[in-house]
């Protein structure tokens, strides 16, 4: 009877000790798993916060480069022309840091834009400065008006930079309604 009962308690003993080892080996893969989830998640995180704003600013600077001087004029060039070359460079407005919700996407999809006015005269631009808040109000508008469907049609954008051209001339004075003015969207994600 000795040997019957030492063999349950050699099997108790070895059967408790194989599960136990399945429980150790069992938590670490999904421990490491959550680790994964976890920098993954503060990656993006990091990333949307620090480097997504440097890498929009950098664009943005160019786009605002680019529609300032199109074509990259010799700078020595410009240093002779002294004021007259100060003179030939054009003004822009810009409204950063648009972040709507288009028409129809229920909250669940975004626009994320900037908007860059560039008109015939320069004085104009601080007709936008002087109207800042009203024209970003407006700008607003009618990115919020505007559907997904629209904006992804093709010749959505140039549709949508039409649209943002009548909305701008609306802080105008009648005088200045007819002035040719250029909108570009040198920033434009939807997600």
């Amino acid at each position: 009877m000795s040997e019957e009962k030492t063999t349950p308690a050699e099997g108790t003993t070895g059967g408790a000790a194989a599960p136990a080892a399945k429980d150790s080996a069992g938590p670490a893969p999904i421990v490491l798993i959550a680790v994964i989830v976890v920098a993954l998640g503060a990656g993006a995180v990091l990333g949307s916060l620090l480097v997504a704003p440097q890498v929009i600013k950098a664009r943005q600077a160019a786009a605002v480069a680019a529609a300032k001087d199109p074509h990259k004029k010799d700078k020595k060039k410009d240093k002779k022309k002294g004021k007259e070359g100060e003179a030939g460079k054009a003004s822009v407005y810009k409204i950063d840091n648009i972040i709507v919700n288009p028409a129809g996407s229920g909250g669940g999809r975004f626009l994320m834009c900037s908007v860059v006015i560039q008109p015939e005269d320069d004085k104009l631009v601080d007709v936008f400065r002087e109207h800042e808040v009203e024209l970003r109000d407006r700008v607003l508008t009618t990115l919020t008006n505007t559907t997904l469907d629209q904006i992804n049609a093709v010749g959505g954008r140039d549709s949508l930079r039409a649209k943002l051209s009548v909305t701008v001339r609306t802080v105008l004075d009648k005088d200045d309604q007819n002035t040719e003015l250029k909108v570009y969207l040198p920033q434009f994600v939807i997600q």
